[in-house]
């Protein structure tokens, strides 16, 4: 019974933490976008937001889960840390030349010539969250695998 206790805090525990992490990332999605909406003429604050689904979907896909899975494993190695960061820095340089090479083409769909910086410029982003990323999950097993 007590393993079953255990597991259920756990779960208690888990689901707290990750509610309150959602809701703080909201709430400060929510704060910057107001703070931004009152500096922006309505045009510009529509293509930062037609722009920020193409930083998303980049951030996305660098992360790929390996992080998550490097959580989870009890035993990882310094190799398969090291992999995962070499992997997620290849994909974020791949992902932001990838956006950066599209950016006169993104600008051409929306018809607006003058997004092709701020793509380029503002999706560099998606490269510090390589070397940014892993150190990470170096930590979160020691807090949940005493």
């Amino acid at each position: 019974m007590g393993e079953e206790q255990s597991l259920r805090q756990k779960t208690a525990k888990g689901l707290f933490w990750g509610g309150l992490s959602n809701s703080l990332q909201q709430l400060l999605g929510l704060l910057f976008g107001i703070v931004l909406a009152r500096l922006l003429s309505r045009s510009d604050y529509g293509m930062i937001g037609m722009l920020t689904i193409f930083s998303t979907i980049a951030n996305i896909l660098q992360e790929s889960g390996f992080i998550s899975a490097l959580v989870n494993r009890k035993n990882a190695s310094d190799k398969d840390y090291n992999a995962v960061f070499w992997f997620n820095a290849a994909i974020s340089l791949s992902l932001y030349l990838l956006l950066f090479l599209c950016a006169p083409l993104i600008a051409d769909f929306y018809d607006l010539i003058y997004i092709a910086l701020p793509v380029g410029s503002t999706d560099c982003r998606v490269l510090p969250y390589a070397g940014i990323s892993p150190p990470f999950p170096t930590d979160f097993p020691k807090f949940f695998y005493r």
